[in-house]
């Protein structure tokens, strides 16, 4: 039991109970009793305070300086000598309070208490206008002991219908308040914790603003009918007029679209037939794959443009013991693309037939050199056009493979493991790093399986998240079918990345070349 619960200071001198259960404490703030008897059974605290108010002189305790007289009298040693206390001459304050208003004030201003009382005898209930709406209640107590420890509690009916807490102001203010009816009560209570049993009250009521009445509301309601129901029949007769002009329009300006209509899908008709065109030309440059099939028996080739044309092709060429074949990505797809594909198909073609013992490292950088020039590539030059390849030379006869890559690289599975070759970290067209590419030799293994691709089928988005299909798990679908027929391979990388992609477009071209060294 501390200073929250009812003790006048936690500073605890002394402890002593007298006759009658009660446990006195004496504090530096006088004494406090305690009825232990009622605590005990319920839990209840119920403290008696005296200090120099209640004739306490000493006020502050001494430690520990405390005895019980034989008649039952209480001796307490404090700072200013020794003082007696007995609970038998001890009487009770039993008489409650009377509580009466000192002054009313509204906005302020001091309340015509005269007005008031002529209205209360004739049960007229005291009326304010919505906009005085601020009082202020000051009132009074009357107390025939210790005046000082006389407290009060009020309460607003109408705004709060809970007492407040015990207070020692005798001055409350509510300022703005809304429309409505309301009685402010207020009680007190005595040195000892004896409460008025009849509240001084003051009833009044705020009266609403006349926007908030119901014959204002009836008139509003009203008003805005009928200027809903003009504003209608005006727009009515608007909207026709509006909408004899609008049929005119509509009519002149369908005559034109279904025109321009015309011409457009005539032009796109055009546009089409010269792409679906080119994609004659361009399947017509890439090699048979009855051809690819002939020359490799145990190889297949996934080709899925993005768009009628594609940016991405492969190549083919047989030369005595030697066959070149590359997969390669040019910049851009579609038509630009289809451009840069047939350049390449060009110059690989050239180059090879001129010099048929040109290392794959050789045949890249003179294809370099040729689309540099070809498209006037170099410094400050608008053209920065190219291609990423991987190109593979394999001669039959020795059981060897070369391989040089522009950016791409090759893989090999062997004995269950893939083997990456990386290819130069360079496009074949003008860059700022214009080494000559490095030459990768391979003595093949029977059951080599390689594989060569652009970028499009690892960076296709899709899947539940929408993310990048990626190349780490590019390897391991590879792993999981090297094994099998190539065809079924094709099949399955085609489906595989179908349903990776599923509502999403295409977002590249996709080539992907497999071959299988089973004959070595």
């Amino acid at each position: 039991i501390n200073k929250k619960r009812g003790l006048t200071s936690n500073n605890i001198y002394l402890l002593q109970f007298d006759d009658n259960n009660n446990l006195y404490i004496g504090t530096d703030k006088g004494i406090d009793v305690l009825d232990v008897s009622v605590y005990n059974k319920k839990g209840k605290v119920i403290i008696k305070s005296y200090g120099s108010q209640e004739g306490f002189i000493g006020q502050e305790c001494n430690r520990n300086a405390s005895c019980l007289g034989v008649d039952g009298e209480i001796w307490f040693g404090t700072v200013k000598g020794i003082t007696g206390f007995n609970p038998n001459e001890f009487t009770i304050n039993k008489v409650a309070p009377i509580v009466f208003f000192t002054n009313v004030k509204i906005d302020f201003e001091n309340f015509d208490w005269q007005t008031y009382a002529e209205d209360n005898e004739n049960n007229k209930l005291l009326e304010l206008p919505y906009n005085k709406n601020h009082l202020t209640f000051e009132y009074i107590a009357t107390s025939f002991t210790i005046t000082e420890k006389v407290r009060y509690k009020y309460k607003l009916e109408g705004l709060n219908d809970q007492w407040s807490p015990p207070v020692k102001k005798i001055e409350q203010d509510y300022p703005i308040l809304p429309p409505g009816e309301y009685i402010f009560k207020v009680i007190a209570c005595n040195n000892d914790g004896y409460w008025s049993e009849t509240p001084a009250e003051f009833s009044f009521t705020i009266k609403k603003p006349f926007w908030e009445t119901w014959w204002f509301y009836t008139i509003l309601g009203l008003l805005i009918l009928i200027i809903i129901f003009a504003y209608t029949k005006y727009r009515e007769a608007t909207l026709k007029k509006e909408k004899i002009v609008l049929e005119n329009k509509v009519q002149e300006r369908t005559q034109e679209v279904l025109l321009q209509k015309e011409i457009v899908e005539q032009k796109n008709k055009d546009i089409t037939d010269s792409i679906n065109y080119a994609k004659n030309i361009q399947e017509a440059l890439l090699p048979n794959l009855n051809d690819i099939e002939q020359q490799l028996p145990e190889s297949m080739v996934l080709y899925k443009p993005k768009d009628i044309v594609s940016g991405d092709f492969y190549w083919l060429s047989q030369k005595n013991n030697n066959t070149y074949i590359s997969a390669a990505d040019c910049t851009g797809h579609g038509v630009p693309g289809a451009f840069m594909s047939m350049l390449g198909i060009a110059f690989l073609d050239e180059i090879v037939n001129a010099d048929e013992n040109l290392k794959a490292s050789e045949i890249l950088n003179k294809l370099r050199e040729n689309v540099i020039v070809s498209l006037y590539q170099g410094e400050g030059a608008r053209s920065k056009d190219g291609m990423d390849m991987a190109l593979c030379k394999i001669n039959h006869k020795e059981q060897k493979l070369e391989f040089s890559g522009a950016n791409n690289p090759l893989y090999i599975i062997r004995n269950n493991e893939l083997i990456e070759i990386k290819g130069d970290k360079m496009p074949i067209g003008f860059y700022i790093k214009n080494d000559d590419f490095n030459n990768h030799e391979i003595s093949l293994q029977k059951g080599d399986v390689i594989y060569m691709f652009s970028d499009g089928y690892a960076d296709q988005f899709g899947g539940p998240k929408g993310k990048k299909y990626k190349y780490k798990r590019f390897k391991s679908l590879l792993m999981e079918i090297h094994q099998k027929p190539l065809s079924e391979q094709r099949d399955i990388l085609d489906k595989s990345i179908n349903d990776w992609r599923g509502e999403i477009s295409q977002l590249d071209d996709i080539i992907i070349i497999g071959i299988k060294f089973s004959d070595i």
